[in-house]
């Protein structure tokens, strides 16, 4: 139910701009409502200020203290639950708003005529006035009805798409959060392998490796609060990586970068290209004992950004394994990030390679 404070926090919070729609609106009822009267008493003895004084001080009136119907509205619900019992409250506020609004019309322009003719309004019986003022009311407080609920409704739509949308984007972050922590894992153990394998051999090569790890790390964390990178940022990144995998294979392993300039300044998921450069060792290098070449590959492409990684294609290699859960997992990261507007596909080259190619949207700013 309404509390006093309730309608007194209504009133207050009207804006100056809500105010003047209020007035404006009114004004313009009234106006046209006055026409009408001026009509109706053609030929009569009416005086030529009255019917605008008469229909001006009823309409003001009721726009003073329709908020009331507004409130109640709010408080109100027509849902299956309340719907009869907020029927039955509105039937009553009608008899009990009206009766308000005739009183404090009544008294506005007694006021008025004392004003203007040091006289009272002549208004016949008082009680044949509120009988004929109900069901002239009716219209408008049914419209002043509908129009609250319906404000109410598209308020309460509005919220909870809001609301929908909030909770799909918290969603999609813990979603991508996971995929991002589900590929750190599998980094770090098999660098920690890395650095435990050639600790007792070459101390100089163990300790290079911690210190590039040390870079790689702080960066991963740096991304927890900033999930998106300039393609730059993300390239020192994996440089760093690559670092590790060449110190890892020595002369087994080469590598070849080629960015556009304008590449640099796109934004990317970050740790996004680690888990594909990842692939491309395991997947290319590590199993064979001959020497291959990783070749990274950014350009723009019709308004994308094109991604290729070109790695060695081993005789009893298969295509499909190399789907693991490093591009199974950037698949669903940016099919959650990009939707449809983000490709990724594994392609043999010819019988010695393998290309994986990325299709970005081009994108210079932080989105999320």
């Amino acid at each position: 139910m309404p509390t006093l404070k309730s309608f007194i926090s209504f009133y207050t919070q009207i804006t100056s701009k809500q105010m003047l729609l209020w007035f404006a609106s009114f004004t313009l009822i009234a106006f046209f409502s006055t026409q009408t009267a001026i009509s109706d008493h053609e030929g009569s003895q009416i005086k030529f200020w009255e019917p605008w004084l008469l229909e001006y001080s009823a309409v003001y009136c009721y726009g003073l203290i329709c908020p009331i119907i507004i409130v109640c509205c709010k408080h109100w619900p027509l849902d299956e639950t309340h719907r009869y019992q907020s029927i039955s409250k509105l039937v009553i506020l009608y008899i009990i708003f009206t009766f308000i609004f005739i009183s404090l019309m009544v008294g506005t322009r007694h006021l008025a005529y004392l004003l203007i003719e040091g006289r009272l309004w002549e208004n016949g019986d008082l009680m044949a006035r509120y009988i004929y003022e109900y069901p002239k009311t009716l219209g408008f407080y049914s419209a002043i009805v509908f129009g609250s609920y319906t404000k109410v409704y598209f308020d309460t739509y509005q919220k909870e798409q809001i609301h929908a949308a909030k909770l799909n984007e918290q969603l999609l972050t813990a979603q991508i959060d996971v995929l991002r922590k589900q590929l750190q894992p599998h980094f770090l153990f098999n660098t920690l392998n890395l650095i435990s394998s050639t600790m007792y051999q070459d101390v100089d090569k163990a300790d290079s490796i911690i210190m590039i790890l040390g870079d790689l790390l702080r960066y991963s964390l740096a991304t927890e609060q900033k999930p998106w990178v300039s393609f730059n940022e993300e390239m020192q990144a994996m440089t760093s990586f690559l670092e590790i995998a060449k110190l890892r294979f020595g002369d087994r392993l080469s590598t070849k970068v080629e960015i556009e300039a304008q590449v640099e300044s796109v934004m990317i998921p970050a740790m996004l290209l680690q888990p594909l450069l990842e692939n491309a060792v395991k997947y290319g290098i590590e199993p064979s004992g001959e020497l291959g070449e990783i070749h990274l590959k950014a350009i723009i492409v019709d308004e994308k950004l094109c991604i290729t990684i070109t790695n060695p294609l081993l005789d009893n290699s298969n295509l499909q394994p190399s789907f693991g859960i490093g591009l199974k997992n950037t698949r669903e990261r940016l099919e959650l990030l990009y939707g449809d507007s983000a490709t990724v596909s594994l392609t043999q080259q010819n019988k010695n390679s393998v290309i994986l190619t990325l299709a970005l949207p081009m994108q210079k700013t932080l989105s999320r």
